[in-house]
């Protein structure tokens, strides 16, 4: 009976990493598609006016950003899974907590839709 918890609890565990790999996956070819549009963009051979290279350049900064925040999450996850992270348990305000979810809700939700 352990011998089959232990097989499906690995079975949970690879079917996790899969869901988890598929949605890294698509996170990493978001951005990377607005780049590539972008210097597509850039590289034609009707080149685009000075505001809209401004604002295709800006869009692979912001894309460029975006990427590297999701470079740090997964070093983050690989970190948390390989047991390098000690966890420091203080005490905390539930209200303090909440706020600073939304703060950094609204932050994210800032930051995707520029």
């Amino acid at each position: 009976m352990e011998q089959l918890s232990k097989t499906e609890a690995d079975r949970q565990s690879e079917r996790l990493k899969s869901a988890l790999l598929d949605s890294i996956t698509h996170n990493f070819r978001t951005p990377l598609t607005s780049i590539k549009a972008s210097v597509t963009s850039l590289l034609s051979e009707r080149p685009p006016s000075a505001e809209q290279r401004h604002e295709l350049l800006q869009i692979m900064d912001e894309e460029c950003d975006r990427l590297n925040r999701l470079v740090e999450d997964a070093a983050e996850m690989s970190r948390l899974e390989a047991g390098e992270v000690e966890l420091e348990f203080v005490p905390l305000e539930v209200k303090a907590l909440i706020n600073a979810a939304i703060g950094r809700i609204a932050s994210s939700r800032w930051q995707d839709a520029r």
